[in-house]
């Protein structure tokens, strides 16, 4: 949640569009826009975005389009503004991060921490058609340690969450001492769809700092992959026979010896990971050693490379 900066709206019909200003540098003789990024960043700035929505495998009765997105904060279309303060009195949390809209209708969205900036894995609701915060998705006092992202499959009565650190530890920028202290995730939560309470708690033993999670695709899936950036590895969770869920380490990005910088190695520093709609992909930024990987998952157990 924040000011205006953050919010929009949606619309599917036809818009006009808007003149560039009539002194920006133009590229060659092609038509509007600037010459360089920095040139477009001194121009004024965009009150309409322009989105393809593309469909797959669907025919005329559900055809691609183009959106237009106001992102224009004087705009009486603009979505409404969620102010911190709300968050803060109704539910305790601050530093949102991940949101996902659930079956129900609400919006949900996952914190790091609370309002003083210590660690809080808690979740705000918000109404879907009025966007009110509603209050807390967990049960009362029942936040994890702490929080980032989160994922579900509600056919396995599931929930799992990862945790980065307290913003209070983030604050001050990576301190290797940190690490020592055990300041930094290193756990994945499993919670209780219906009744909204942690059930299991997972050490990750080859795992530091777990941010994406990612369940399968398919809704029957009771599988996904989490990538874990300081440890630079790729942990499967599963579920076992008896209903327990458990983590396996997959992928491991080998770290890079390195001089003059703050650690004598550096790891491959997993960001963000994502899963193809078919299943049979994982893709993921190996962000400090700067690649792109595709892994072929149709053996979730032995990803190749």
């Amino acid at each position: 949640a924040g000011r205006a900066e953050g919010a929009f709206t949606l619309q599917s019909v036809a818009q006009p569009m808007r003149p560039i200003a009539s002194t920006a540098t133009k590229c060659g003789n092609c038509g509007p826009g600037y010459s360089t990024p920095l040139e477009a960043m001194k121009g004024p700035r965009e009150e309409i975005v322009y989105l393809p929505c593309i469909y797959r495998n669907t025919g005329t009765e559900a055809p691609d389009y183009l959106a237009t997105v106001d992102v224009d904060p004087k705009s009486p279309q603009y979505c409404q503004v969620i102010e911190p303060e709300d968050i803060h009195a109704k539910c305790e949390l601050a530093f949102l991060h991940t949101s996902h809209c659930l079956a129900s209708g609400e919006v949900m969205i996952s914190s790091l921490g609370d309002v003083k900036g210590n660690g809080k894995g808690g979740f705000v609701l918000l109404d879907g058609e009025t966007f009110e915060v509603k209050g807390t998705w967990e049960r009362p006092g029942g936040a994890a340690p702490s929080g980032y992202d989160f994922w579900y499959q509600p056919r396995h009565n599931v929930m799992i969450s990862t945790e980065w650190a307290a913003p209070n530890v983030l604050r001050d920028g990576f301190n290797p001492a940190d690490v020592e202290a055990g300041l930094y995730g290193s756990h994945l939560y499993v919670w209780d769809w219906q009744h909204h309470e942690i059930v299991q708690t997972l050490s990750l033993k080859d795992g530091l700092i777990p941010l994406e999670i990612r369940f399968l695709h398919n809704p029957d899936a009771a599988q996904g992959f989490v990538g874990c950036a300081l440890s630079s590895t790729i942990q499967r969770f599963y579920k076992n026979e008896g209903g327990t869920w458990s983590v396996e380490k997959v992928i491991q990005v080998p770290p890079k010896k390195v001089k003059g910088w703050l650690l004598p190695e550096m790891p491959g520093l997993i960001t963000d990971i994502l899963l193809s709609l078919d299943d049979r992909f994982l893709y993921f930024s190996n962000w400090l050693h700067g690649d792109l990987r595709q892994y072929d998952i149709s053996d979730p157990q032995r990803p190749r490379l």
